[in-house]
């Protein structure tokens, strides 16, 4: 009777991967098929297919007024926003700016302290970054959109209600072990490990055997392909905590934390900071595996963005040839696998959505609570901080500060005292040679002087180091 049951829960399984593969390609080539015959109807007099030109002008405009505003005292964040809003000049949303106050935000009308904190967060109309569609309508582009956001919060939500109401019922020693081994591969060694440092920042080299196979494991964490995940990153820290950041507290802690997953506009994004990634098929979310893994989960109008600015994941063929190997693996291989041998849905729930969950919110306190609560050492301008329980659960990510200063560092815990496991697990990568050209910082600033830069300085001073 059980290999009964296990059977026909076995060919669910593979009839719903089915369908969901069906509709997946059922979808994309309806938004195909709807984006040429709008382009078609749009082409005349329009300027399809292009970015909107630099409109020299605005930026002449809005650096006086930056200037202005500098002279008089750094801008709020609030001010910022009313100066950037409604700007579509691809040569602005890609220009970094100086910081905002967060004395002059405090004194913003509306601004509300955020609890135990010093960060007074106000509300807007998000998102910035974004440039107008160029494909299609832009009626069309926002139910496009409304289409991902409900998606991006059914899973989200799934995986929550899985955790806490149907993963109790099964719970044991031994699926909870297996719940940490995962969140030990998708977390560490996905996310922080290859998304974070090796992919975003480009710290440190390994083969590329170990770069692909981490990657993998980072898109098993359910936050989406490296493309995007990468992309998004580097916009955060070109634009960090000022209107352009995807996810500042500024906004509000529960909106740097996830909110700002589920907010975004019928809109172009461009992902030009991650053309390194853009050409390699491996990472294409839209020819191969991390698309329909986890990717389409996590995408405003995924027929039109334009991975540019990742050329530096783009460039590499190899990728190409997981198009076919991974499609099976992720959409009926996997599923079956792991119900007929570890356990059922027990197998089910405490090695994907227990796992998936944890690592989520790992990762997104280092967003939030690490740009609210603890230490500033550095002076970076921006609000992040070094947060020691951040870093006990999201393997050294929480000391977010001493990252900010010096991001391209393979090393965040900069102390003796700041554990940081991730930054271990490459000292032993090094050890034995599966990890070369390692960047940390040549000097360290002392801790003396570091308690003495606890007040903030002016927004346009940028602290720059040298790496070895």
């Amino acid at each position: 009777m059980a290999q009964q049951l296990a059977s026909s829960g076995a060919l669910a399984l593979l009839a719903t991967a089915a369908a969901l593969l069906a509709a997946s390609a059922a979808w994309r080539w309806t938004k195909q098929r709807m984006a040429q015959h709008l382009a078609r109807r749009e082409s005349r007099g329009s300027r399809q297919n292009q970015l909107p030109r630099p409109n020299h002008q605005l930026l002449s405009s809005m650096a006086g007024n930056w200037e202005r505003k500098v002279k008089a005292g750094a801008p709020s964040y609030s001010e910022q926003f009313r100066i950037l809003k409604g700007c579509k000049d691809y040569d602005i949303l890609s220009t970094p700016y100086a910081k905002p106050s967060p004395e002059a935000q405090a004194k913003e009308p509306g601004a509300r302290a955020i609890p135990f904190s010093d960060v007074y967060a106000k509300s807007e109309d998000r998102p910035l970054l974004n440039l107008e569609t160029t494909t299609m309508s832009k009626d069309t582009a926002r139910i496009v959109n409304y289409v991902y956001c409900f998606m991006r919060f059914a899973i989200i939500a799934g995986m929550h209600v899985a955790t806490f109401f149907v993963a109790p019922k099964y719970f044991s020693w031994g699926n909870l072990g297996m719940a940490m081994g995962v969140y030990c591969a998708t977390g560490m060694l996905g996310i922080t490990f290859c998304y974070h440092r090796m992919l975003t920042h480009r710290s440190f080299k390994c083969p590329k055997w170990l770069e692909y196979t981490c990657a993998f494991l980072g898109a098993n964490s359910g936050q989406g392909e490296p493309i995007e995940w990468v992309s998004t990153h580097r916009y955060h820290h070109l634009h960090c905590d000022t209107p352009l950041d995807p996810h500042s507290p500024y906004e509000g802690f529960w909106w740097s934390h996830m909110g700002w997953l589920f907010k975004t506009e019928a809109s172009l994004i461009d992902y030009a900071n991650v053309q390194d990634l853009k050409d390699q098929f491996f990472y294409n979310p839209y020819e191969g595996f991390w698309w329909s893994h986890m990717g389409w989960l996590f995408k405003t109008e995924a027929s039109l963005i334009d991975y540019a600015n990742v050329q530096d994941l783009k460039d590499q063929f190899f990728y190409k040839f997981l198009e076919i190997a991974f499609l099976p693996w992720l959409l009926a291989l996997r599923p079956y696998l792991t119900y007929t041998y570890c356990g059922g849905w027990a197998g089910l729930v405490w090695s994907y959505a227990v796992p998936m969950v944890i690592t989520w919110h790992s990762t997104f306190l280092v967003n939030s609570a690490a740009h609210v609560y603890g230490r500033r050492p550095y002076e970076t301008g921006d609000l992040s901080t070094n947060c020691w329980w951040v870093a006990a659960v999201s393997w050294g990510e929480g000391w977010h500060n001493s990252h900010h200063a010096f991001p391209q560092s393979a090393r965040h815990g900069l102390e003796w005292w700041e554990i940081d496991l991730t930054w271990y697990l490459i000292c032993g990568l090094k050890a034995t040679g599966l990890a070369w050209d390692v960047h940390v910082p040549r000097r360290r600033m002392p801790s003396e002087k570091a308690k003495a830069l606890k007040a903030r300085q002016p927004a346009l001073v940028k602290l720059t180091a040298k790496f070895e």
